[in-house]
């Protein structure tokens, strides 16, 4: 919910949040691609901290904590999985989670 929340609260206005799933390997992989701000270059090694929210002139006015984003990836690591993601300033950013699949 975090990564779509933020994909529509980080988004430029008329922009879109595409979400993928499919199974690479034995993972399933969700991506979240949304059209919005971006990330500053200068703030990336940040982004997963808690309590850090990206500052910029376009997110002043976005509410939060910052802890939505140190949440997934905790989350995420404890159930075996990862959370990465590619970001451009002004064009958008993609947060890609992935989790082993339980082998049957």
């Amino acid at each position: 919910m975090n990564l779509v929340s933020n994909g529509i609260k980080y988004n430029k206005t008329g922009g879109t949040l595409g979400i993928v799933v499919s199974k690479k390997g034995s993972s399933v992989v969700m991506e979240f691609k949304d059209t919005g701000y971006g990330i500053p270059e200068d703030q990336k090694e940040h982004i997963f901290q808690k309590f850090f929210r990206v500052r910029g002139k376009n997110t002043q006015e976005v509410s939060g904590t910052g802890l939505g984003l140190f949440i997934v990836r905790m989350l995420s690591d404890k159930m075996g999985g990862a959370v990465t993601f590619k970001s451009s300033e002004g064009k958008g950013s993609t947060f890609t989670v992935s989790f082993p699949l339980k082998k049957q």
